[in-house]
């Protein structure tokens, strides 16, 4: 399993997280135009051995935050040029009942992995759109209400 990982954290991270980020089959995420063409090279490459890549699509996480985010479009692109499936994934949050040390409350996290969607006959922004759908709807399901979003910047 490849993962695709921020540019900081592959050049950022001393000691132990800093050898995982770098050795450990990561593929970083540059501003530089060079490094991205190598990564597209890569990407392309491994894609068409068969090799599965992790990427996440909302491109940031937010802490303990439930809602699912919309996504950016490359992952998606990625996967259409590549003519490989897309197979989302979306975790799922419920308090144990029990406190950390800082008093926050701990989580007990479920993944769900939803149906695959292939890009046969559909353009990066379909399949976009049905992963999304497929997440909106598991957490609906999940947490028994409907998917609102309340501020500009969730969206």
């Amino acid at each position: 399993l490849y993962k695709v990982i921020r540019e900081g954290n592959y050049t950022g991270f001393k000691g132990l997280y800093g050898l995982f980020f770098r050795h450990c089959n990561t593929l970083p995420l540059s501003s530089n135009r060079r490094t991205m063409m190598n990564f597209t090279k890569a990407v392309n490459t491994l894609l068409k051995s068969g090799e599965t890549i992790l990427i996440y699509p909302e491109q940031e996480m937010w802490w303990n935050y439930k809602k699912p985010r919309p996504f950016k479009i490359g992952a998606f692109k990625i996967a259409k040029k590549a003519g490989v499936p897309i197979l989302p994934a979306f975790i799922t949050m419920q308090d144990d009942g029990r406190l950390d040390g800082d008093g926050y409350p701990l989580q007990r996290h479920t993944v769900h992995i939803l149906p695959a969607v292939y890009p046969d006959g559909l353009t990066a922004e379909e399949m976009m759109e049905r992963t999304y759908e497929a997440c909106k709807q598991k957490y609906e399901e999940v947490y028994g209400a409907p998917l609102v979003y309340e501020r500009e910047e969730e969206k």
